[in-house]
């Protein structure tokens, strides 16, 4: 009883924080012209409190975060972003739509958004893959972290008038899920940042249902493949380190 004490005083007062955050950062951003960087700007509390609270309340380090720099940092964010790219184009191709790809132009045009949605998945994944999951994790299994974490996930996404229905929450906790699982296994939340950077910002292009279906379908697919193979090779890692 003890522990679920200690795990709810712990998210009541990581979400009180995240609160007073935000309002500090909403008075420093309050000049700032660009609605949409201003917003985004206040996605910067999730990273400030769960950084706060993990030194100072919980004593985790960046690693248990899965935020400790590696040049492999990089590929896991390139992978994730070209993941979601290469679904977009083979799904378009495999509807017959002419257009296959996001045009450079049309990038270098929608820079902000991409600034903004890189905050938004950057906030997110920090407090949610980041810090829930490895405070969690002191006192419960992997996959109880994972679940709980997923389930404050989905249920934050209430606000979110374009998700509605069981089979879209059921699918947004399916996602975290195993995004979850791939990255405590690489131990890195840069892959998932990329995969939630893509996605979110392809998906503001997207207004065909097959497309999206199909997307959604094939994202599934892939992130199974790569959640079984990185368990895998996390076995593998440590059978060498104890032989070692």
């Amino acid at each position: 009883m003890s522990k679920i004490i200690n795990s709810v005083v712990a998210i009541m007062r990581l979400f009180l924080v995240v609160l007073i955050t935000i309002f500090v950062i909403r008075r420093l951003t309050s000049n700032v012209a660009n609605e949409q960087i201003k917003e985004g700007m206040r996605y910067l509390a999730f990273v400030i409190s769960s950084l706060f609270c993990a030194k100072v309340f919980d004593k985790l380090s960046l690693q248990d975060l899965g935020l400790k720099y590696s040049y492999r940092i990089i590929l896991y964010f390139v992978i994730g972003v070209c993941m979601v790219v290469a679904l977009y184009s083979i799904s378009q191709y495999s509807l017959g739509n002419k257009s296959t790809y996001i045009s450079i132009q049309s990038l270098s045009k929608e820079y902000v958004m991409v600034i903004y949605w890189f905050l938004v998945a950057l906030g997110e994944e920090v407090l949610f893959r980041g810090y829930l999951i490895a405070k969690i994790k002191k006192n419960y299994s992997t996959v109880t972290a994972i679940i709980i974490s997923g389930i404050i996930f989905s249920l934050l996404h209430f606000v979110n008038t374009e998700i509605s229905g069981v089979f879209s929450y059921a699918l947004l906790f399916s996602f975290g899920f195993l995004i979850s699982w791939i990255c405590i296994n690489i131990k890195s939340i840069w892959f998932g940042i990329g995969v939630h950077l893509a996605w979110n910002y392809i998906d503001t292009f997207i207004e065909n249902t097959s497309l999206e279906k199909a997307m959604i379908f094939g994202i599934t697919i892939i992130l199974f493949v790569i959640a079984i193979l990185s368990t895998n090779h996390d076995k593998q890692y440590h059978d060498t380190s104890q032989v070692s």
